[in-house]
C-alpha cells in the first residue's frame, strides 16, 4: 500500500464513518497535523504506534494497524529515507513548494454557526462518495427561504472536509439575488475559476466551450471542492460543473434548482427553521451564557417572534449585543409591534443584513401574476393553506393558481407540508403584508378577504350540516365571485375537514373582525360550534361563541345575540362547569327570545337550562325545564327536539330513581331517533338506556345499550361522550364483578381525557387505582 493509497482510504473510512478530521484527532488523540499529513500523503512512512491508534479511531482492531505499518515497510524501496527519530506524531513538509499553490477561497469560518447536524450528515456521506470516485461528479445543493442559512452551512461544512480536497477548494458567489450586483454571468464565472487556477492569460482558449473543456481537463482526477454560493438557476450552475467524480459541488440557491437534481444527479438538502433549542444556542454564542440566562422567557420571546430564522436571530442579538444596557425583554416588546418588526430585523449599514432586503431580492424574481399572488397570500392569516382555498383566495382558476404556487415554492418564498398544504413563514408573510398594503388597493383587499371566508363559510356550512343534520340552519349569503368551496359531501369527510382546518377556522375568525364582515363571523363561529364540542376543544368554543356574542352586538341582530348567549351558556355548563356563567347567559337568551316571541329557541333554552340544572345535581327543577322544552317542541312539531327532550327527561327520571319511568322515556326518544336518522340524539339516548339498565341490575342490557352508544359516539368522532359511555361500561363491568373488562374501559377514558387535559380524569383514575388494589 502506497502512501497515495493509504491517504486516499483513510479519508474514504474517515468520511464514511461521518468522521472530521478534527473528530477523528480527538478519538484517536493524535494531532490534527498528523491526521492531515496522513490523508494528504505527507508522511514519509506513518509509524506503528500511530497506525494502530487510527485503526481502533475507527473501530478496526490493533492487529490492523500493525498490518498497516508491516506492507509500509516491505514496499519501501531501497533509495527512501528511513524515518527520523522524535515525536511520531511530527511529519515532515515537502521539500519544495509548487509553483502556484492549490486555491484556498473559503471565506472564514462563521463564529457563531449553529445546530444543522443532519445536514451536516448528510453533505458528509456526499463527501465519502466524492472520496470513494464512484462514477459522476457529486454535486448538493443546499435549499431553503432567505435568511435560513445556505451560505452559513456550505462555508462551514466546506471548512471541516476541506482537508480532504488536497488539490484545492474553490468559491464562488454567483450573486443570484444580490440586492444591487447583476448575477455574475456563465462565462465570466468560468474564467474566474480558470484565474483561480493560475491559468495564464494567454493560454485561455477564446471560446466559451474551449474554457470549460479546459476547466475541467484542469480538475480531472483532483480533489477539489467547489463551493458556487447563491445560484440563480441551474443554467449558470452547469459549466461550472467538474467532470471528475473527484470532486465535490456544493450549491447554494434560494430556488429550488430541480433541474439540476433531474439532469445532473444533484442530491438536495433542504434547510427549515432551527429548533428553539437552536435558536437558543445561536443567541448564547452571540450575546453570552450569562446574558441569555438572565431572561428566560424574554429570549423565548425573541425567539417567537424572529419565527426561528437564522438571519432574524442573528440580526436581533447583533442589536443586542452593540446594545449591552439594552434589557432582552425591551428587545422582546419591540419585536411584538408586528408593524415593526421587518424594521427592526434591519442594518442601517450592511444592505445584506436585512430581512426585508433579502426577501425583497426573492420577491423581485418572481413573474408579475405569481407576485400579485404572493401578496394575496397574506391575506390569508395562516398557520397554512390548502389549494382549494388558494383557489378561492386568488379567484383564479385552480390550474393557474397551481402554477403560480410552484413558482413560489421553488422560490422558496412558501413551503409545502407533507400534507399538500402551503406555509409561509411569519416573517415572509409580513413582508407580504407589506407589499400588498403598497400595491393592492384597500378595496382590492377587503374583496379577497371576503372571498377567503366566503370560502371557509360556504365549506363549513356543508360540513356542519353533516355533523348535525337537525340542527336549527342558518342562511348565508351568496358566493362572491371567484368563490369555489369544497366539496364536501359526507360525514367522515365533514369530520376530517374541520380536523384540517381548525386552526385556520379560528384565525379566520380574527380576520373577519379585522375586516368588520360581522355576517361572516357570526356565521362560521356557527359551523365551527358542534365540531369543537364534539371534539372537546371548549376553550376554543367559548372564544368562537365570544367572537359571535360581539359580532351579533354590532350587527345589531337580537336573534343572533340570544343565540350566541345560548351557546355560551351550553359551553360554560355542560362542558367547561362554570354554572354561574351558564346561569347568567341562560336568561339572557330566555330574555330575548321572549320578547321576539321565538317559541323554538325558548325550548332550546330550556333544555340548556335543564343540563345545566341536573349538573349541579338540582333534579327537581331540571325536570321541569324538561318538560317545559318537551311542551314547546312539541307545539312546534319538531320531532328531531321531541327525541333530545325526551331522553333528557329519561336521564334526570333516573337520577331521581325512577327507573321504570326513564325507560319508557328513552324508549320513545330513541324511537324517534331512529326513525329521523339522528344518531347523536341515538347514542345518547342508549347511553341513558345503559345506565336506568344497571340501576336496574340488568347488566347484560346495560352493556348492551352502552357498546351499541359507544359505537355510534366513536363512529361520528365525540370524543368526550366516548370517555362517559365507555367510563359508565367501566362501571357496570365492575358491578358485575368483571374487573379485567372494567379496567379495560377505564383506561380506554383515561387515555382520551388526559389527551384532553379533562378535569373528569381523576375520577376515572381514582377507580382504577381502586380497581387495580382489589384485583
Amino acid at each position: 500500500m502506497s502512501e497515495q493509497e493509504f491517504g486516499a482510504w483513510l479519508r474514504r473510512q474517515r468520511l464514511a464513518a461521518g468522521l472530521t478530521q478534527e473528530d477523528l484527532a480527538a478519538q484517536s488523540g493524535l494531532s490534527l497535523r498528523a491526521i492531515s499529513d496522513f490523508e494528504r500523503c505527507r508522511t514519509r512512512q506513518p509509524y506503528p504506534r500511530s497506525l494502530k491508534i487510527l485503526a481502533v479511531a475507527l473501530g478496526f482492531p490493533e492487529s490492523v494497524g500493525e498490518e498497516w505499518a508491516a506492507r509500509f515497510r516491505i514496499e519501501r524501496t531501497a533509495g527512501e529515507p528511513a524515518p527520523g527519530s522524535g515525536d511520531p506524531d511530527e511529519h515532515d513538509t515537502p521539500e519544495t513548494a509548487p509553483a502556484h499553490p492549490p486555491p484556498r477561497q473559503l471565506p472564514a469560518a462563521i463564529s457563531h454557526f449553529t445546530g444543522r447536524a443532519e445536514q451536516i450528515k448528510a453533505l458528509a456521506r456526499l463527501a465519502a462518495r466524492s472520496a470513494q470516485s464512484e462514477s459522476g461528479v457529486v454535486i448538493s445543493v443546499i435549499g431553503g427561504i432567505a435568511g435560513i442559512g445556505k451560505t452559513a452551512l456550505a462555508v462551514h461544512f466546506a471548512h471541516l472536509v476541506a482537508a480532504s480536497f488536497p488539490d484545492g477548494q474553490l468559491h464562488l458567489n454567483l450573486r443570484g439575488f444580490d440586492p444591487a450586483l447583476a448575477p455574475v454571468s456563465s462565462a465570466e464565472a468560468v474564467r474566474l475559476v480558470l484565474d483561480a487556477l493560475a491559468v495564464p492569460a494567454d493560454q485561455i482558449p477564446a471560446g466559451f466551450e474551449a474554457q470549460v473543456g479546459l476547466y475541467r481537463s484542469l480538475l480531472a482526477e483532483r480533489h477539489v471542492l467547489i463551493v458556487l454560493d447563491n445560484a440563480v438557476d441551474a443554467d449558470q450552475v452547469r459549466p461550472l460543473l467538474p467532470g471528475s467524480p473527484t470532486c465535490l459541488v456544493i450549491v447554494t440557491s434560494r430556488n429550488r434548482l430541480s433541474g439540476l437534481v433531474a439532469l445532473d444527479g444533484a442530491i438536495p438538502v433542504h434547510l427549515d427553521i432551527l429548533t428553539r433549542a437552536e435558536s437558543h444556542a445561536l443567541l448564547t454564542r452571540i450575546l453570552g451564557e450569562a446574558r441569555v440566562a438572565a431572561e428566560p422567557e424574554a429570549v423565548d420571546q425573541v425567539i417567537d417572534a424572529c419565527g426561528f430564522l437564522p438571519l432574524a436571530l442573528t440580526l436581533t442579538a447583533a442589536r443586542a449585543a452593540t446594545r449591552p444596557q439594552l434589557r432582552l425583554a425591551a428587545l422582546a416588546e419591540e419585536l411584538s409591534d408586528t408593524t415593526r418588526r421587518l424594521d427592526l430585523l434591519d442594518t442601517a449599514d450592511d444592505p445584506l443584513a436585512s430581512v426585508r432586503a433579502v426577501l425583497d431580492c426573492s420577491y423581485k424574481h418572481l413573474s408579475t401574476d405569481t407576485a400579485c399572488t404572493f401578496r394575496l397570500l397574506s391575506v390569508h392569516p395562516g398557520p397554512d393553506i390548502s389549494l382549494a382555498a388558494a383557489v378561492s383566495l386568488t379567484g383564479l382558476s385552480r390550474r393557474e393558481t397551481c402554477l403560480h404556487l410552484t413558482e413560489l415554492t421553488d422560490a422558496n418564498l412558501i413551503s409545502q407540508d407533507a400534507a399538500d398544504r402551503y406555509v409561509l413563514h411569519d416573517l415572509v408573510r409580513l413582508y407580504a403584508t407589506e407589499q400588498a398594503t403598497f400595491m393592492e388597493s384597500r378595496t382590492e383587499r377587503l374583496v379577497t378577504t371576503r372571498r377567503l371566508l366566503d370560502h371557509y363559510l360556504h365549506t363549513g356550512h356543508a360540513a356542519a350540516h353533516l355533523l348535525r343534520p337537525f340542527r336549527d340552519p342558518i342562511i348565508v349569503d351568496p358566493l362572491s365571485p371567484g368563490t369555489v368551496p369544497e366539496a364536501v359531501v359526507e360525514y367522515g369527510q365533514a369530520l376530517s375537514w374541520f380536523d384540517t382546518e381548525r386552526q385556520v377556522l379560528m384565525a379566520v375568525l380574527d380576520s373577519g373582525v379585522a375586516a368588520r364582515l360581522e355576517s361572516h363571523v357570526w356565521n362560521i363561529s356557527w359551523t365551527l360550534f358542534d365540531y369543537l364540542n364534539y371534539r372537546g376543544y371548549w376553550h376554543e368554543q367559548v372564544v368562537v361563541c365570544g367572537r359571535a356574542l360581539d359580532a351579533a352586538r354590532r350587527l345589531g341582530d337580537q336573534t343572533l345575540e340570544g343565540r350566541s348567549h345560548y351557546y355560551l351558556a351550553c359551553t360554560a355548563a355542560a362542558n367547561l362547569g362554570d354554572y354561574d356563567e351558564a346561569q347568567i347567559h341562560h336568561h339572557c337568551a330566555l330574555e330575548l327570545f321572549e320578547l321576539l316571541g321565538d317559541i323554538t329557541w325558548q325550548a332550546h333554552t330550556h333544555l340548556g337550562l335543564a343540563v345545566m340544572f341536573e349538573a349541579q345535581g338540582r333534579h327537581t327543577p331540571a325536570l321541569g325545564h324538561c318538560r317545559l322544552a318537551l311542551e314547546l317542541y312539541t307545539a312546534t312539531e319538531d320531532e328531531a327536539k321531541q327525541g333530545t327532550a325526551l331522553n333528557m327527561i329519561g336521564w334526570v327520571l333516573c337520577q331521581l330513581g325512577d327507573y321504570e319511568q326513564a325507560l319508557t322515556h328513552c324508549q320513545q326518544a330513541l324511537a324517534l331517533s331512529r326513525k329521523l336518522g339522528d344518531r347523536p340524539n341515538e347514542a345518547e339516548t342508549l347511553d341513558s338506556l345503559g345506565y336506568a339498565h344497571h340501576q336496574l341490575g340488568r347488566y347484560a342490557d346495560a352493556v348492551a345499550c352502552y357498546q351499541q352508544s359507544l359505537d355510534l359516539f366513536e363512529e361520528i368522532g365525540h370524543r368526550y361522550s366516548v370517555t362517559v359511555t365507555v367510563t359508565k361500561l367501566g362501571d357496570t363491568h365492575y358491578a358485575a364483578h368483571d374487573i379485567e373488562a372494567a379496567c379495560a374501559a377505564w383506561e380506554q377514558a383515561l387515555a382520551i381525557l388526559d389527551d384532553m387535559q379533562h378535569r373528569d380524569a381523576e375520577k376515572v383514575r381514582a377507580k382504577l387505582r381502586a380497581a387495580e388494589a382489589e384485583r
